[in-house]
């Protein structure tokens, strides 16, 4: 199995353990989520640490042109998550545009992807 299997394979058990936990203890996840505002300081370095390996090996194996159609596949699927929720993704656009120093470093990251792929397709 290779890196990509595995990253995969990781990702649909925790997908379904989720939608387990979700369906029989949805408590758990809820506090889970009301937490997420203590342990966000520590999160964020141990995402940023998964950011960059899993993004090693899905950028040893595929190409910029494959890799940001599936990154938009994702935020579609999110997107539609959010759909469901208008008054929570108001809220959420509210805090964001409240305080956007906190979006400098995902707004780099998708910069700097946009500009690989021009760079790709134009030089």
């Amino acid at each position: 199995m290779n890196a990509l299997e595995i990253i995969s394979l990781v990702t649909a058990i925790a997908v379904l353990i989720k939608l387990l936990v979700f369906l029989v203890k949805p408590k758990l996840l809820e506090s889970f989520a009301s937490d997420i505002d203590k342990t966000a300081k520590f999160m964020t370095p141990v995402i940023l640490v998964l950011f960059a390996v899993i993004a090693y090996y899905v950028f040893s194996t595929l190409s910029i042109m494959q890799v940001l159609p599936a990154i938009l596949l994702g935020h579609i699927i999110l997107g539609l998550m959010l759909v469901q929720y208008p008054k929570v993704y108001k809220m959420f656009a509210k805090e964001v545009f409240k305080d956007t120093s906190k979006t400098w470093l995902v707004w780099l990251i998708w910069s700097a992807l946009s500009v690989w792929v021009l760079y790709v397709l134009y030089f």
